[in-house]
């Protein structure tokens, strides 16, 4: 009888700890799902905090990038933030006062990637203070290197140079951008904006002029070059609107 009752007492301590052993296999995989839940977070949270830190170190890229661009003069810092219009494909390349007075402000924009035989030079912005007070804004872009002859083609080794200065002899300061130089002929030419009422008005004819000097006594200016074993040299006169050839003059070497 003894021996029956211990053995049942040995049966019920087995049952009881086989049990016990079970919960604990039971409540494990809850207690790995909430360690894997936590870090779970803790992994999205640094995700999210790397990508405010990302935006917030663009935006102030592009920040100082803007920041490049701009005058500090607050009129013309405001037309460029209405005009300035940099495409798809382009960048900012430089910008600077054009003269001494701080009257025009040029901006230089290039493509990101150059062309093949082209320019990496892509387009000029010019900001003008007119005698108003108001803003004259306007850009200026250049034809393929295929296009020869094309209004305002660029030639060899080109700076894209603004001028600031009266070149048609009526009081009024005119815009010149420089197109390189001709080597076989020796000369270099300039593309010409000439103000007209409130506005720069694109004057074709003033890239015929090679190496322009303007003689202000005569009001003309003369443009020369060599050709063919001789020095030419020209006399243009601003006439309705066009620079117009008045005298040339021939002389071999």
């Amino acid at each position: 009888m003894k021996k029956r009752c211990c053995l049942i007492l040995v049966i019920l301590f087995v049952a009881l700890v086989g049990c016990e052993k079970a919960n604990n296999k039971t409540t494990a995989p809850t207690d790995s799902s909430e360690s894997s839940s936590e870090s779970e977070q803790i992994e999205v949270t640094d995700i999210t905090e790397n990508t405010d830190n990302t935006e917030a170190a663009e935006d102030t890229e592009n920040r100082q990038d803007h920041k490049d661009y701009m005058s500090g003069d607050v009129d013309i810092d405001e037309s460029i933030n209405s005009n300035l219009k940099i495409g798809d494909g382009e960048e900012f390349q430089f910008a600077e006062w054009v003269d001494e007075e701080k009257t025009v402000f040029h901006i230089a924009l290039q493509f990101i990637e150059q062309p093949e035989n082209e320019y990496q030079h892509s387009r000029d912005y010019l900001f003008v203070k007119d005698k108003d007070g108001s803003i004259i804004s306007f850009d200026v872009d250049y034809p393929s290197k295929k296009d020869y002859g094309a209004d305002r083609y660029v030639n060899d080794a080109c700076g894209f140079d603004v001028q600031y200065m009266d070149v048609n002899f009526d009081g009024e300061k005119d815009i010149l951008i420089f197109l390189g130089y001709i080597t076989t002929a020796g000369s270099y030419h300039n593309c010409a904006y000439i103000y007209q009422d409130g506005d720069f008005v694109y004057t074709p004819s003033f890239e015929q002029i090679a190496c322009f000097e303007l003689l202000e006594d005569e009001q003309l200016i003369e443009g020369s070059y060599n050709s063919g074993g001789e020095h030419v040299v020209q006399k243009y006169e601003y006439q309705d609107g066009e620079f117009v050839m008045v005298s040339e003059e021939r002389e071999s070497y």
